[in-house]
């Protein structure tokens, strides 16, 4: 089995991939030290996501979601990437914690899919339907929140039943790990983008009708540009989520089918680099909030600002506490006058 055969995952971990390529020490060394990149970088932009929005405050349910992406987002990277990086077999695991893991790590998956999902379901309703969109009371957030995560629990549940234990080692049953190939590939990527394209088709269409009337005018320029950045902001999380997993998903398909033995090349590439790739997800999930929204850059520099101006403060009075006493006296009265 090779290296980077996505222990933390009950398809990757069940295919041999030794029959398409002989595992090069270069190439796994240079994967592994990306993945120490994309483990820092993820969770160092996710996690300050989530703490501006804690400080800050939550806005809308849009915001709620995007804390919740984030969230997901940095226990997949806690989970996942150790796990990657030491290259834990999971047939050798128990069997309660090998199941345990591929559950856990589905489940977030499934959590950041579905909140994705939700945050193109609140863009939808604030361009299509602007005054009704502006309802939603707390009461209502916390019923879309707990609906989100017991639909995530439904959706990795089916996980935990992959994997049996033969006497010697943990395996995966072949038409459970069969059905979980597609279970997955439709529920948790066919169908998201599927329903995310009717939003945005729908937000599209409810734009072009609203942009004559909404030309003239400083104030109503300022609407549309406050209206679309939200929507921009989820349009590249959608797309995000669409490349980096799509190779994930083709490589599961293509061997399941049969296909595999006519692209070879392509098979080494994905059985290399799927991985990596949906990894990489989390990375560009921030990236694209602090790309296009400007309210999260705002309140970083903020944070920054204000950690900067507390460290002059410290600095300026270490500074005076730390000068010789026969120039105290000097120091309080130039500081008294100059206050």
């Amino acid at each position: 089995m090779d290296a980077f055969e996505g222990v933390t995952n009950v398809m990757e971990s069940s295919i041999p991939t030794e029959e398409f390529y002989e595992e090069p020490l270069l190439l796994l060394l240079m994967l592994k030290i990306v993945l120490c990149v994309i483990l820092v970088v993820g969770v160092l932009t996710n996690s300050s996501i989530v703490i501006l929005m804690v400080v800050y405050g939550f806005r809308n349910v849009s915001d709620v979601f995007i804390g919740i992406l984030c969230t997901a987002n940095t226990v997949f990277l806690i989970v996942f990437v150790p796990l990657e990086l030491s290259e834990q077999n999971v047939h050798d695991m128990d069997l309660f914690f090998c199941r345990l893991i591929q559950t856990i790590n589905v489940y977030f998956c499934a959590l950041s899919i579905l909140s994705l999902v939700v945050l193109s379901y609140e863009r939808c309703c604030a361009v299509t339907r602007p005054m009704s969109s502006r309802g939603d009371n707390l009461k209502t957030t916390f019923a879309k929140v707990v609906l989100v995560i017991i639909l995530a629990c439904l959706l990795s549940a089916p996980f935990w039943f992959v994997y049996e234990y033969d006497g010697a080692e943990n395996q995966p049953n072949p038409d459970v790990f069969r059905f979980a190939i597609y279970f997955t590939t439709v529920t948790l990527y066919v169908c998201p983008l599927l329903l995310i394209a009717v939003l945005y088709l729908c937000m599209a269409v409810t734009l072009l009708r609203s942009a004559r009337s909404l030309q003239e005018g400083d104030h109503n320029r300022h609407v549309q540009a406050r209206r679309n950045r939200v929507s921009w902001i989820v349009c590249g999380l959608v797309v995000s989520f669409a490349v980096c997993w799509l190779p994930f998903y083709l490589f599961l398909v293509l061997w399941d089918t049969g296909a595999k033995d006519h692209v070879p090349n392509l098979m080494f590439f994905l059985g290399y680099f799927r991985s990596l790739i949906y990894t990489l997800n989390t990375c560009t999930d921030p990236l694209s909030i602090y790309l296009l929204g400007s309210r999260y850059r705002q309140n970083l520099r903020r944070a920054f600002c204000k950690k900067k101006k507390k460290r002059e403060i410290q600095t300026s009075f270490q500074s005076f506490t730390n000068k010789p006493y026969h120039h105290q006296s000097d120091t309080c009265k130039s500081t008294s006058l100059s206050v």
